[in-house]
């Protein structure tokens, strides 16, 4: 179960220590599967299955080297900023969404390591498959300032549809509820089907959609069409993700989008406010500003857009139409959708044997020789015991207390009802049933006589003359 689905929620839990993951498994089930399922035309991301994959590679070499939990945590964000990278050809926003997305914190202690890994990763795919970004802008014309007005009016369409793509993904398991959708199989099996109807009727929605992506910067389609591909991407998006099969949303997000992008910049050309050279424009402005509203990462998705397209003189425009959804999903209130995503994994099956690994930072860092790891383990340890003594109700004494003075509450005198002084001993008689953890000890030992009501006389340490009776 681990490997199914985007793979960016179950590395945000192993993170946070509310998770764990069995990296060898996972490992060889996400290549096989990942590659299967967007193989056969869903529609599905590379990203995902990317990030988590290079995060369990990070958890395997830290369990073979016998590093720390801290460093182990450090060494999985490595790996996911490194599948990012590798997936896009994008090492500033691999970097930028392990310290945005995965910690939430600008930490120099993470941004070392990942932007190493994201850097490296980055080479290496390049060594391969060359320079090519993922998407193919030809000719980008710089959007001139008097159009802000357009990109903050696009920026707040496309948050909203960000709001609506969440609230989508979160619930499509209610379409798999029937009892013909009983097994995973028949999930898969029915996500297939609709994409080999879907390849006979409009193939354009089929896979990611990087080729979608490049058709409508340099063609120009009817208003109809483009509707209909947006609304047939977004169900199928909805499908293949809801099914359970291994594989990311990310990449269909940033085509819906473009979609919506496309839509917008067909109603304005068409309205005679704005040049229809500008249509990629509004095209990228519509990726950045879906991602924005439903990630909650403006940063990552403005580095990202424009690693992706090539091309960095967009990037004031970028960064103003990502504030603005960002600032538009937040006021609707929505929530970023891999918090929601792991917040649902973890209420429908939560990993109680992850407690102890919620506070990494309670675990000394030790540089991984045998003599620090035993000292590390002892230190675990002790906390664990300290923390049971804490939480654990020390139990009341079933006997009279030894005539040592007792311990008296800093903050509360002890209180004896009644005292009758008879030479040098002296009897303490309480009323009533009322008891009081931190009256008289006689009170505490009252907890014996349950039921007991009225007056009773016993004897032991008085509060009052501070005696023993």
């Amino acid at each position: 179960p681990m490997a199914g689905g985007s793979g960016i929620p179950q590395v945000k839990g192993v993170i946070l220590g509310l998770m764990k993951m069995k990296w060898l498994r996972i490992l060889w089930v996400k290549i096989l599967a990942g590659a299967i399922g967007i193989g056969a035309g869903l529609s599905l991301g590379r990203e995902g299955p990317s990030i988590q994959i290079g995060a369990v590679a990070g958890q395997g070499l830290s369990r073979m080297l016998g590093r720390t939990r801290m460093e182990e945590r450090y060494l999985i964000t490595s790996g996911a900023s490194a599948g990012l990278a590798a997936a896009f050809n994008a090492p500033l926003a691999g970097m930028m969404f392990a310290l945005e997305e995965l910690h939430r914190n600008f930490s120099g202690a993470v941004l070392l390591p990942t932007m190493t890994s994201a850097i490296t990763a980055t080479i290496v795919t390049r060594c391969f498959f060359g320079n090519g970004t993922s998407f193919h802008f030809v000719d980008l014309v710089p959007l001139p300032a008097q159009y802000l007005w357009y990109v903050a009016l696009i920026a707040l369409i496309c948050g909203l549809a960000g709001i609506i793509f969440n609230y989508g993904l979160l619930h499509i398991g209610a379409f798999y509820h029937p009892k013909v959708f009983r097994t995973q199989a028949s999930k898969i099996i029915f996500a297939l089907l609709c994409a080999g109807v879907l390849g006979f009727l409009l193939p354009q929605v089929l896979g990611g959609g990087n080729h979608l992506v490049d058709q409508l910067a340099v063609t120009s389609y009817p208003l109809a069409f483009l509707l209909l591909l947006l609304a047939a991407k977004y169900i199928f998006t909805l499908i293949s993700y809801g099914c359970g099969a291994p594989g990311g949303f990310f990449l269909p997000l940033l085509v819906i989008g473009a979609l919506t992008g496309a839509v917008l910049a067909n109603l304005l050309v068409n309205a005679g406010l704005l040049s229809a050279v500008y249509t990629p424009n509004v095209i990228i402005i519509g990726m950045v500003s879906l991602f924005a509203a439903s990630v909650r990462s403006p940063i990552t998705g403005t580095l990202l857009i424009l690693e992706m397209t090539g091309d960095f003189d967009h990037l004031m425009v970028l960064a103003f139409a990502s504030a603005i959804a960002y600032i538009t999903a937040e006021i609707l209130r929505g929530r970023p959708i891999y918090d929601a995503l792991l917040q649902r994994s973890l209420a429908a099956s939560p990993d109680t044997t992850c407690e102890e690994e919620k506070n990494p930072h309670r675990e000394r860092l030790t540089s991984g020789k045998p003599s620090d790891l035993r000292a590390s383990t002892h230190e675990a340890d002790r906390h664990r015991r300290d923390q049971a003594l804490r939480e654990k109700p020390h139990p009341r004494p079933r006997y009279p207390p030894s005539r040592r003075r007792l311990p008296l509450h800093p903050l509360r005198e002890p209180k004896c009802r009644n005292t009758k002084a008879h030479g040098r001993r002296v009897e303490c008689e309480i009323k009533g049933s009322g008891f009081s953890p931190w009256a008289c000890p006689l009170d505490r030992l009252r907890k014996r006589f349950k039921g007991s009501t009225g007056s009773r006389v016993q004897r032991g340490w008085c509060g009052a003359s501070r005696r023993f009776l």
